[in-house]
């Protein structure tokens, strides 16, 4: 839908395509990100957003976004996500802060940090939300959820159906 954003809204929105980016790929939405510098993001809310196109991304590859800062509600993603080189989440690869309601990823997701739901998130809130897809890292960690999250969060009601493995390094 959109390859990068300044503060928005995006509702009832569906994309099908295939996408596959250098940096930040995202079934809905690449990028917020304003100023690579200081790590200053714009703000998204996506509601009754669905992703079924495969992501592929160097850096950062979500299934709905790849990196941002987003509100996520009735999302959903499936379409497989693949990161070589990064982060990679069924709904969201990176973000500084996340708040993620009601959502579901029902595709594998593959990547370094890689995550059923979301990659890595410094500030995060999920609440009933699940991931029914496979989670596979080829380089560090895994997670039926979040793989790496900061210092601020907190999951309620959230459920991993699914095989998580990781093959990083000893």
């Amino acid at each position: 839908i959109a390859g990068g954003l300044g503060n928005s809204t995006l509702a009832a929105v569906t994309n099908h395509g295939a996408v596959k980016a250098a940096t930040a790929g995202g079934g809905l939405v690449g990028s917020t990100l304003i100023r690579k510098a200081d790590g200053t993001y714009s703000d998204v809310v996506i509601a009754s957003g669905h992703n079924y196109g495969a992501v592929e991304a160097k850096k950062k590859a979500g299934g709905v976004v790849g990196e941002a800062q987003a509100m996520l509600l009735s999302c959903y993603n499936k379409g497989t996500v693949y990161s070589s080189n990064g982060e990679a989440g069924g709904l969201m690869a990176f973000g500084p802060a996340a708040v993620i309601q009601d959502c579901y990823n029902n595709a594998s997701v593959r990547g370094g940090i890689t995550g059923g739901l979301i990659g890595a998130c410094h500030y995060y809130i999920l609440t009933a939300s699940a991931n029914l897809g496979t989670v596979h890292s080829d380089k560090d960690l895994a997670g039926g959820i979040l793989a790496l999250g900061g210092t601020r969060g907190m999951i309620n009601y959230c459920t991993n159906y699914a095989p998580v493995t990781s093959l990083g390094d000893d």
